[in-house]
């Protein structure tokens, strides 16, 4: 959601989306980092779901030609 409202606030263009899903990416990050403190992460089937949601978002705002690759490229999980 904070994805969405940031691409509708600041409306980059081309490959200035990446830092905005870079910075989705970061904050996806540190979920799973905390939930490794908790004995716990974030499964590869939320792992798969995350990226195909960023996939969804890119094309739905018009970016579908970006690499969905570069645009969780910081991803730690």
């Amino acid at each position: 959601l904070d994805l969405c409202v940031a691409i509708e606030r600041e409306q980059p263009v081309g490959a200035a989306v990446y830092a905005l899903t870079h910075a989705a990416t970061e904050r996806f990050n540190a979920l799973d980092e905390a939930m490794h403190e908790e004995d716990s992460e974030i499964e590869t089937a939320a792992r798969e779901q995350i990226a195909a949601d960023v996939d969804f978002i890119l094309h739905t705002y018009g970016y579908g030609d970006l690499d969905l690759e570069e645009a969780i490229a910081p991803r730690d999980w």
